[in-house]
């Protein structure tokens, strides 16, 4: 884990977004520590202060940025309406989240599934795995067990088609946003 601390570190945080934006504009197995380090505008004599490698350091912005987007997904949720308004008031406050922040996004969504790198494909699944538990508990306990397999199937395809695009030349939002509105429309909920 990071040798500093204080989560709320002004040093980490720096050090976490320009991971961020170097695995977003070049892929995230090219992102050294020495990268990081100068794209942060310090040593690495500083960066090693914070982080003991690129990849710890490339988890911890995942982490935060991962953490960042299902609370937004969460809060998405909580919307008047059915089951499906919800859902897609959700991945709609999701993909605004994706407009401001797209660097975010695509290291996230794009390149974190693509990665070789096991800690990042393991904190990947996890945040999958969470976002289909907020979606098992929002469904209620009466939908079963099938209900959620259908909830990983879907969640899986999104993930999929919002990483299919933004690992693209262009990251086309509305293109996202009509292929979520589609795996919407098309969730029937499984009966136990």
């Amino acid at each position: 884990m990071a040798r500093c601390l204080a989560f709320r570190c002004t040093a980490c945080a720096g050090l976490r977004r320009a991971a961020v934006s170097l695995a977003a504009e070049q892929g995230i197995e090219t992102v050294s520590a020495e990268a990081i380090a100068d794209r942060a505008g310090m040593t690495l004599d500083g960066f090693w202060r914070h982080y003991r490698d690129a990849e710890e350091c490339l988890v911890a912005a995942y982490d935060e940025g991962a953490r960042q987007l299902e609370r937004i997904f969460r809060e998405g949720l909580q919307g008047a309406g059915g089951w499906r308004e919800r859902l897609q008031a959700a991945a709609e406050r999701t993909m605004s989240a994706f407009a401001r922040r797209p660097q975010l996004a695509r290291f996230c969504l794009g390149e974190v599934p693509r990665t070789t790198i096991p800690s990042l494909r393991e904190r990947h699944l996890q945040s999958r795995q969470r976002l289909v538990t907020v979606l098992s508990e929002e469904r209620g306990p009466g939908a079963g067990e099938a209900s959620r397999l259908h909830l990983e199937l879907v969640t899986g395809a999104a993930h999929h088609a919002v990483s299919a695009q933004m690992t693209g030349e262009r990251c086309d939002l509305d293109s996202i946003r009509a292929r979520i509105d589609d795996l919407i429309a098309g969730y029937v909920p499984a009966r136990s």
